[in-house]
């Protein structure tokens, strides 16, 4: 006879974990392709069969793909989580390692990776149902306006401290060690919609590249470019 659990007791089970990420990884998947059907565009979902550097999907839209760790956390999701710096580390392209050079001061191989993201999905569970899936983000663009203090969220100094250490151990850590990434310098998206511009349609590593000698300009372009995305977001004028 099978015991009687409530859904959070259930999928939190230690032996549940599996069904747990599987669940709440296919209504991602599920949002971001209705998404890009509503967009006009197909998106396609490939699950690695071998965890290489974190990455747990690679999405693709037409000739753009990108590589993505996910993590499922409940209500009041962890102030952090462990991931490869390989993952997010910039691509060794024409803008990504414009972007290394500037985080690290060299474009060199070991300063280059993915250009990946880390998607946190977070479950609302109230009445023994799931009221709402919220959805987190971040990556090296990000985390680079997070440590120079030009976008933050409530706790400035918290946000920007750990940008700054996030880079740091990117930069200082081998392919196979792994880094804190933090919960503040995640940005919650207002929607599936929200996820799928800032994840895979608009490039804020080329915003941010193209704008390296002129920040009032990268300002304007994120205010338009990211703030419609992120109601908890501040872009900071200096």
């Amino acid at each position: 006879m099978n015991e009687e659990y409530t859904l959070v007791e259930f999928l939190y089970r230690p032996n549940n974990s599996k069904v747990k990420e599987s669940i709440f990884n296919y209504k991602l998947f599920y949002d971001l392709k209705i998404a890009s059907a509503k967009s006009g565009r197909i998106l396609q979902v490939f699950v690695p069969e071998v965890d290489m550097d974190g990455t747990d999907v690679v999405f693709q839209l037409e000739s753009y793909s990108r590589s993505i760790q996910l993590k499922t956390s409940k209500n009041a999701p962890a102030k952090s989580w462990k991931i490869h710096p390989h993952l997010i580390l910039p691509k060794y392209d024409r803008i990504g390692s414009v972007l290394s050079a500037t985080l690290f001061g060299e474009p060199a191989t070991d300063t280059t990776g993915l250009g990946g993201g880390f998607i946190l999905i977070n479950p609302v569970f109230e009445e023994n149902d799931v009221s709402k899936v919220n959805y987190f983000y971040t990556d090296i663009g990000l985390i680079y306006l997070f440590s120079k203090g030009i976008i933050s969220k409530k706790r400035f100094r918290a946000c920007q401290k750990h940008a700054k250490e996030t880079l740091s151990n990117a930069y200082k850590n081998s392919r196979n060690d792994k880094m804190k990434i933090y919960m503040s310098n995640m940005i919650p998206l207002r929607s599936k919609e929200s996820l799928l511009e800032i994840t895979l349609l608009k490039s804020l590593t080329s915003i941010i590249v193209n704008n390296l000698d002129n920040e009032t300009t990268l300002v304007e372009e994120l205010k338009e470019e990211l703030l419609p995305h992120s109601d908890q977001i501040q872009i900071i004028v200096n």
